[in-house]
């Protein structure tokens, strides 16, 4: 959809430079003048809303996913919640008729968007109930489920096509490989790791 947006700005904008041309050998008048200037402020308010759409797309996908990119923390429902709420209230905001079907259908899909999270619940609990046997401290414990967390979520976003996290790949795996001497599993933490605050 925004490739559609994408090339109607375009198509609006060659139409305005054309009649910019045209009107270069024929002089100006007040009507060519209020079709160019309307041809060219649509043409940027197109762009602008598929600028728009791109980051609303990027916030939506995030809000489905269940580890924080960045930082590695497993999220919980409330905040996932919350982030495709305030998405949805963004794509509302665009008033490009294509956009306000598309956001049409997630508001009615927004219910079923999130109920994987529910499914994670016990598994999650299970894995991190295993991690705590291997470290006690309960700070080693979430540094360590951060740094996995992290790492999963990297592979599974290039397993997903995502390839702009190819090199955030390459370099997570020595930083895994330094928080644990062993493998798989990991009973200790690595040389080069300062203690948890």
């Amino acid at each position: 959809m925004i490739g559609d947006i994408d090339r109607e700005a375009k198509r609006l904008q060659k139409a305005a430079l054309k009649l910019e041309k045209q009107l270069t050998t024929r002089g100006w008048t007040d009507t060519v003048f209020v079709e160019w200037s309307s041809l060219t402020e649509r043409s940027d308010t197109l762009r602008q809303q598929a600028a728009r759409l791109r980051f609303w797309g990027d916030c939506l996908q995030d809000s489905v996913e269940i580890v924080d990119l960045r930082s590695g923390e497993i999220r919980d429902f409330a905040i996932n919640a919350w982030m495709l709420n305030e998405t949805l209230a963004g794509l509302r905001q665009l008033d490009h008729p294509r956009i306000q079907t598309l956001t049409d259908k997630l508001v009615a899909q927004a219910p079923d968007l999130l109920t994987f999270l529910n499914a994670m619940t016990q598994p999650l609990a299970d894995w991190q109930a295993r991690t705590a046997q291997h470290f006690p401290n309960p700070q080693w414990a979430a540094f360590f489920q951060s740094k996995v967390a992290r790492l999963w979520r990297l592979e599974h976003a290039l397993r997903n096509g995502h390839r702009q996290y190819t090199q955030a790949l390459v370099e997570a795996p020595p930083m895994g490989c330094r928080i644990c001497h062993r493998r798989p599993h990991c009973a200790r933490p690595g040389p080069g790791f300062a203690q948890p605050a």
